[in-house]
């Protein structure tokens, strides 16, 4: 390797290999007029990169076009049956709050076997269930604990 500062194999060439491997050919490199310009612009890329915005990244990737990933009930969903009712998120949630509910409620996180169905009461309200490491649950099934339970109304909200 030499160590020098101009030529091929420098400590420079070494360095900016990463950013502009076609040196000769990469305009971005050719628009520089020495390699410590070029140096600052592989830094300038670096910082880039530290700060979420690597050029690389698809578009829709990048922090600045991302969105928070959810589902909520925008209006509140009448439980109203012992018939369980069953909401899908779309994806598998981190945690889940159920509130709005003035009536004992069933809820449960998995379709059968035992032990599933979550009792809750009004004074429960708002139910949160985030275990560590994500509850990983995509739906939610809903209904009246039995027949002479009053009806209600409840609102959901899961995170991703």
């Amino acid at each position: 390797m030499n160590i020098g500062t101009t030529g091929t194999g420098t400590a420079f060439d070494l360095l900016l290999n990463e950013y502009f491997p076609q040196r000769a050919d990469d305009a971005l490199f050719q628009a520089f007029e020495n390699e410590t310009d070029a140096l600052l612009a592989a830094l300038l890329i670096e910082t880039q990169k530290a700060n979420g915005d690597d050029p690389e990244f698809p578009q829709e990737q990048r922090p600045q076009n991302q969105e928070a990933s959810y589902f909520t009930t925008e209006q509140p969903l009448p439980v109203d049956s012992v018939s369980e009712e069953r909401l899908d998120f779309d994806f598998p949630a981190t945690s889940v709050t159920i509130w709005g509910f003035d009536a004992p409620v069933y809820v449960s996180f998995k379709s059968t076997g035992d032990q599933r169905k979550i009792p809750l009461t009004p004074s429960e309200s708002p139910f949160n269930l985030a275990p560590e490491g994500g509850l990983g649950a995509s739906s939610i099934w809903i209904r009246k604990p039995d027949e002479s339970s009053a009806d209600t109304q409840i609102k959901v909200l899961a995170l991703q």
